[in-house]
């Protein structure tokens, strides 16, 4: 029972997250899409780094264009996932 839960509200974090970053993207609100990215990857990473890399290594792009200060925890987490894709390995969510 507590699976089912924990993917029932996996789901809706996800898609929640989703419906986020659109609204983002249709603003034009470029930090707010970053943010909504690393999120995204968070709710995913259960799945796998692979799960999570594509949406943190776009957080990082644009993060990196913005200038913000968040581009190097965005680098860092697109560093570890990115190891830990190619080695097969499984990360954590918290040392990814």
């Amino acid at each position: 029972m507590e699976q089912v839960c924990s993917d029932t509200c996996s789901s809706r974090q996800t898609s929640a997250t989703r419906r986020a970053l659109a609204i983002q993207r249709d603003t034009g609100h470029r930090l707010g899409q970053a943010r909504t990215l690393l999120v995204l990857g968070y709710a995913l990473h259960p799945g796998g780094a692979n799960a999570a890399l594509s949406h943190w290594q776009q957080a990082r792009a644009l993060f990196t264009e913005i200038g913000t200060p968040e581009a190097d925890h965005a680098h860092a987490l697109v560093r570890a996932c990115a190891a830990a894709a190619t080695t097969g390995r499984q990360t954590d969510q918290h040392s990814c």
